[in-house]
């Protein structure tokens, strides 16, 4: 593919511009307002287009795609000034991806893809997952948890970030747990341990 000339990239950043810009009125996020907002405006600005983001996965990663998309061709177009015409719409559509992407949990695959390998080799067997060493010595209580000050804490905030931030927070401990619980026997394991 031939590379593009600077004309059709400065075109192509309008037309993206121009979609992500309609993607976020779609949501009720004014994007000329948030260019020009100062302070804690901007900053009350900027969470409420977050939250709105939020609402699902569907729209987050559509968000970030057509944020991305921006970035991108913004960065191909450099150091041309016809760059600078872009550059309040391509900031803040920035600023909003990376307050989104803050809020993601980290994902780290690489011991799951050496589960599956190691799945993979030794076909399918059944076996009694074991949790602890005596039955029930991990269970959660979940009368102990306090729902009134969960269902207070997303009334009161802006319940998709609040939302964000409890899925990221259950992924770690998940991860954690997953950690914990692995089975001694498997090779490399031992080794890893060792290690640490």
């Amino acid at each position: 593919m031939p590379v593009k000339g600077k004309d059709a990239l400065v075109e192509e950043l309008g037309e993206a511009i121009t979609e992500a810009s309609a993607f976020c009125a779609e949501l009720g996020i004014e994007l000329p307002r948030l260019e020009s907002a100062r302070g804690f405006e901007r900053i009350k600005l900027l969470d409420d287009a977050v939250d709105a983001i939020l609402a699902n996965d569907e729209t987050k990663l559509k968000y970030l795609s057509l944020a991305g998309r921006v970035a991108l061709l913004y960065r191909a177009i450099l150091p041309d000034p016809a760059a600078l015409e872009f550059g309040p719409a391509r900031t803040v559509l920035g600023v909003i991806a990376q307050k989104v992407r803050s809020l993601l949990p980290h994902v780290d695959i690489s011991e799951i893809v050496e589960d599956v390998e190691i799945l993979l080799d030794k076909s399918i067997e059944t076996a009694t997952p074991a949790i602890g060493e005596e039955p029930g010595e991990y269970i959660v209580d979940l009368s102990q948890i306090d729902f009134y000050a969960l269902r207070r804490r997303f009334e009161k905030g802006r319940r998709h970030i609040e939302a964000e931030k409890l899925r990221g927070v259950i992924s770690d401990r998940l991860g954690a747990m997953v950690a914990l619980n692995k089975e001694p026997d498997r090779p490399g394991r031992a080794l890893r341990a060792a290690d640490r």
